[in-house]
């Protein structure tokens, strides 16, 4: 397997939304910088949603991140009536965004949606929390891979600068 973080987010979300019979899924994390919220990894969002943004639900994502704590809705018509958060009838019936912590810091959210309203039972809460919970782990190594790699590229062409006969 790659330690790829882009192929991982996009085998992560992948394998959730099929194992778990949802419609949709979507991986949001933070620019490296500390910046902007994107989405990095979906699957299943219908192409005329995400043409319009490329930072399509960052706001929601950003508060799932603050308050590092699951959100399960499952009347998503009747939430954005509650909230007026959206102005548009959304394209998912139910959604759960899970946060992707790691040591006490809020990677990123996994959300999953569903077409038709579903209702996130006691099993199933559990269980979308423990796979962000591996899916920050996996982003942990694919990060420590990539941070190994770089010393070991300033590592080598050190040793090749210090080294090599002088022309």
């Amino acid at each position: 397997k790659s330690l790829d973080l882009e192929s991982i987010l996009a085998d992560c979300i992948d394998t959730v939304v099929k194992t778990m019979d949802y419609d949709a899924g979507m991986i949001y994390m933070r620019e490296a910088s500390g910046g902007d919220i994107v989405c990095r990894a979906q699957v299943g969002v219908p192409e005329e949603v995400t043409a319009r943004s490329s930072t399509l639900g960052a706001d929601y994502a950003e508060q799932v991140i603050c308050r590092k704590r699951a959100r399960f809705i499952e009347d998503a018509d009747l939430w954005f009536a509650e909230t007026g958060a959206a102005t548009e009838t959304p394209w998912f019936a139910s959604t759960a965004s899970i946060p992707i912590v790691s040591k006490d810091r809020c990677l990123g959210v996994m959300a999953v949606f569903t077409r038709e309203p579903h209702g996130f039972d006691e099993l199933e809460q559990p269980l979308l929390e423990a796979v962000a919970r591996n899916i920050s782990v996996a982003i942990d190594n694919a990060r420590l891979f990539d941070d190994v790699r770089s010393e070991e590229r300033r590592v080598g062409k050190e040793c090749r600068s210090r080294w090599s006969p002088d022309p």
